[in-house]
């Protein structure tokens, strides 16, 4: 019907494609087939590669979507998706879009720190109950992969003030975050818990992958480290941990992760100004110095 939605998702790389008989073959077009399989009705999904080529496009925003191990390549690919400023497209797509019936954790999760407390199965935000609970999930993910002891947890969690039922308290707290975010996903292993993550699912990592890149870049390339710079700073939504950040064991990570990202924007500044982007550096920097005008590195720029 031609005033129906074709609820089809787009997928795309940048690179060569050689001609073969009736065809074109190549890795980007390999690339962009997989992508395009991951993508959501009206979704449309691409390597860092296009970003680095498009850099920034009025109207048009890039949104991380994490490390993913697709089908047919050996090495696991940071993907983004390009989406409309104004528009939900994707949001608009649903209804036309097949109803696939998968539980969350069956998809895969993107666990995000670099503001309030998210994990995303694709679809949204999952409800991860209380301020407490939630102090739970933040503290395994700063540890993930590591086994942290119940009775450490249960001291961060309460301090000195925990109720006599609180290891009891905290086994329903794994218990109802389990059924949010998958049951393998903390496994129960003396004398503790541990919280499985693979590579790059925390916003956090990927940020810190991102800046590190941009620093091996130095020298070399600076319209490259001010776009991994942009691209890092672009997963921040707000303050570190921001809603559960009151938490007192909590606090020291939150200010960690939000002077790395200070550190970041001065560096992307001065990516800028080696760029020639004189107008964009000072409009950065001013608006740093606003918040932090203790910070000499800022005025230096200015």
């Amino acid at each position: 019907h031609p005033d129906r939605p074709l609820p089809v998702g787009i997928g795309l790389d940048a690179g060569e494609a050689v001609p073969v008989r009736d065809g074109y073959r190549g890795g980007a077009l390999n690339l962009a087939a997989r992508l395009c399989g991951q993508a959501a009705a009206g979704e449309i999904l691409c390597s860092q590669g296009i970003v680095h080529l498009a850099r920034m496009v009025d109207g048009v925003k890039y949104v991380d979507r994490g490390e993913l191990h697709l089908k047919g390549l050996s090495e696991r690919v940071v993907v983004v998706a390009i989406a409309s400023e104004d528009v939900d497209v994707v949001t608009q797509m649903r209804p036309f879009a097949p109803k696939l019936q998968q539980p969350p954790h069956g998809r895969r999760l993107q666990f995000r720190i670099l503001g309030s407390l998210e994990v995303d199965a694709g679809g949204g935000p999952i409800p991860l109950g209380g301020p407490k609970q939630r102090a739970v999930l933040a503290h395994l993910l700063i540890s993930a992969n590591e086994l942290v002891p119940t009775d450490m947890l249960v001291e961060r969690i309460w301090g000195e003030d925990a109720p006599p039922k609180a290891r009891n308290t905290l086994q329903t707290y794994v218990s109802q975050l389990r059924k949010a975010i998958g049951p393998d996903r903390i496994q129960g292993q003396t004398p503790g818990y541990r919280l499985r993550l693979e590579p790059l699912e925390l916003d956090a990592d990927r940020f810190g992958k991102l800046l590190a890149d941009a620093r091996k870049a130095r020298g070399m390339a600076p319209g490259v480290v001010a776009s991994l710079l942009d691209e890092a700073l672009e997963l921040w939504r707000g303050a570190a941990l921001f809603d559960i950040a009151a938490e007192g064991t909590l606090l020291a990570e939150a200010a960690r992760l939000n002077e790395l990202k200070l550190v970041a924007s001065e560096e992307r500044i001065d990516a800028l100004l080696a760029t020639g982007e004189q107008g964009r550096a000072i409009g950065q920097a001013e608006a740093l110095v606003s918040h932090e005008p203790l910070r000499e590195r800022l005025w230096g720029q200015l």
